[in-house]
């Protein structure tokens, strides 16, 4: 830039602004290299404001940014990863296994009777409750796992870094927890109910595969419950 910027070097991080905001600083040094003290100072003034500008205009533009790559990884409703998300933070976590021969576990969570909340109570009571089961699951894991609702009543955790018996273990205190709550919607207390199934991965696992394996263990437990359940019902009658 002109001479003047050179007499200020605490105006130096003005080259990095914007092409359009560069174009007016370069014609006011121009200008400026003509003036007398009080312009030289004016001139200044004039700088500063255009740098204030640009910096928050640059800073509005960052959020939106940011505001719109979370829309695209993020479940609106929960606050959760969404499937893309989900799948995006297991394919690094795959990556790191394969670097480091490390392990871990995923778990499938799939509400039960979930439709039978909607029909009976509405679908602002099933949204209490999808939200309270993503705030039970964030709670109750480390930081370093991943929580995402993949869609409707499904859930996944992805307990990473965690081998095999640990972390099936960490699943089932998730069902045990799940399965004594509840969530308060007026006058009614409306429980949670829950059926997970995990499958361990190692590096060389692929995610599809994971998931697959472990939804097929979140049936095989739901199907396992819902035959106790009628075995007592039985017994009762």
């Amino acid at each position: 830039m002109s001479q003047t910027l050179a007499k200020h070097p605490h105006l130096h991080p003005l080259q990095g602004l914007g092409v359009g905001t560069a174009q007016q600083l370069r014609k006011l040094c121009e200008i400026q290299s003509y003036g007398n003290a009080s312009e030289n100072s004016a001139f200044i003034t004039q700088v500063l404001n255009l740098a204030t500008q640009t910096e928050q205009r640059l800073a509005e533009q960052e959020a939106r940014i940011r505001h719109l790559e979370s829309l695209t990884s993020t479940d609106e409703l929960t606050g959760l990863l969404n499937r893309r998300g989900f799948m995006d933070g297991m394919n690094r976590a795959l990556q790191s296994a394969r670097r480091y021969n490390e392990e871990g576990v995923l778990s499938f969570i799939d509400l039960d009777d979930f439709k039978t909340i909607n029909d009976t109570h509405g679908h602002q009571a099933g949204d209490m409750v999808l939200r309270r089961v993503a705030e039970l699951l964030l709670n109750n894991v480390r930081k370093t796992d991943l929580v995402a609702r993949l869609g409707g009543d499904e859930y996944a955790v992805l307990f990473i870094h965690a081998v095999k018996q640990v972390g099936r273990k960490r699943a089932e205190i998730l069902r045990e927890m799940l399965n004594s709550s509840n969530v308060i919607y007026g006058p009614v207390s409306i429980p949670i109910r829950a059926s997970i199934g995990s499958a361990d991965y190692s590096g060389w696992s692929q995610p599809d595969d994971m998931l697959l394996n472990a939804d097929r263990a979140m049936y095989r437990e739901k199907n396992r419950r819902t035959r106790n359940l009628s075995l007592i019902s039985r017994r009762e009658h």
